[in-house]
């Protein structure tokens, strides 16, 4: 059975978005409920795809970047459900094959968060390891 982890981390990082961008804080955390609560939603990901009729409307792509170095990471995009905008902020999920959970890692500003010259991502891969997501070959 698909699960879904929600991080410490990621719940803090939350917590200080709401202080700034409520609604892009609130969307978040109503994604991911409805991914907890939803575990066939969950098990059907693929990426990448669109998935319309859930609120919020998300996209689930691959992150290649971290894929090309061993990391299995997806990148959650999401609309932010009563005004219908793209959020500013991009959630990383860590994929553990062997237990199919998911490991909802991070939130990071779509300017900085696919770069991977930045201290975001190498906190993201200090993540992936810290909860033992195993690489890929």
């Amino acid at each position: 059975m698909t699960s879904l982890f929600t991080t410490p981390e990621i719940e803090v990082e939350l917590d200080e978005l709401e202080k700034n961008q409520p609604d892009e804080s609130d969307a978040a955390w109503l994604l991911l409920q409805e991914l907890y609560e939803n575990r066939e939603l969950l098990a059907e990901l693929k990426a990448p795809e669109i998935r319309y009729g859930h609120l919020p409307l998300f996209e689930f792509k691959v992150f290649e970047a971290a894929m090309n170095l061993g990391y299995c990471i997806y990148i959650l995009k999401y609309y932010e459900p009563n005004h219908g905008h793209l959020c500013g902020q991009r959630i990383f999920f860590g994929h553990n094959p062997n237990n199919n959970t998911y490991y909802a890692l991070a939130i990071a500003p779509r300017v900085t968060a696919y770069r991977t010259d930045l201290a975001g991502f190498s906190e993201l891969c200090r993540r992936y390891e810290f909860y033992r997501i195993p690489r890929i070959s």
